[in-house]
């Protein structure tokens, strides 16, 4: 269940992260 719980978290970040350069952009 933790790396469950990490891998969303990563992936949130990482859209996170995408999206703010595509709003930077």
């Amino acid at each position: 269940d933790d790396d469950d719980v990490q891998n969303v978290y990563s992936n949130f970040e990482v859209s996170d992260a995408v999206l703010a350069r595509l709003t930077a952009a």
